[in-house]
């Protein structure tokens, strides 16, 4: 009997790791939710404006963190670049250009593929999606790869910065070491 006991208690641990596995894996792997409307005729003329951006990943209503869900956060457009770096820029969206009410992800795994248009239908009507989309890719035609290159800029003056640094810090260690000889 004990040894049927054993085995029950270690069959429960192995089901707890294993449903605590997929719990972690699913908070950090970021897959997005809702229906993907994507491929919906409306949309062609969106898919065609964004299909040159070096983008895979692009949010908009994301809930205002540490508060309920109903408080979102319709400022700004965030995109992350396909690259394996994955810049993330936060495109500013003027007050007239916002659309209450619209909440999505749009995501695709190469800059090749078509759009997936990820929307709660019971939350998001698909006309308002259509809306909100029109709206959104000019503005993000016309911005982002700006944003892009400028973050990319200030990312490699850091490098630089660093690279300086770190020659001037071996420079001057080898002269140190050359005195005491």
């Amino acid at each position: 009997m004990s040894g049927v006991a054993f085995l029950l208690g270690a069959v429960a641990i192995v089901l707890a790791l294993i449903v605590a596995t997929a719990l972690l894996l699913r908070w950090f792997v970021r897959r997005p939710t809702g229906d993907d409307v994507g491929d919906r005729a409306e949309l062609n003329a969106v898919q065609a404006q964004l299909a040159t951006l070096d983008a895979c990943h692009v949010s908009y209503g994301r809930p205002v963190r540490g508060s309920d869900a109903l408080r979102r956060q319709y400022g700004y457009l965030y995109v992350k670049e396909c690259a394996d770096g994955a810049l993330s820029v936060a495109v500013p969206l003027d007050e007239a250009q916002w659309q209450r009410g619209a909440a999505m992800e749009l995501q695709r795994s190469a800059r090749s593929e078509r759009w997936g248009v990820f929307v709660d239908k019971r939350a998001v009507t698909l006309q308002a999606t259509v809306n909100a989309l029109e709206v959104f890719a000019p503005v993000l035609v016309a911005r982002y790869p700006a944003q892009l290159s400028a973050q990319r800029a200030a990312l490699g003056r850091v490098e630089l910065e660093r690279n300086q640094r770190e020659n001037s810090q071996q420079t001057q260690q080898q002269q140190n070491e050359a005195t005491w000889r």
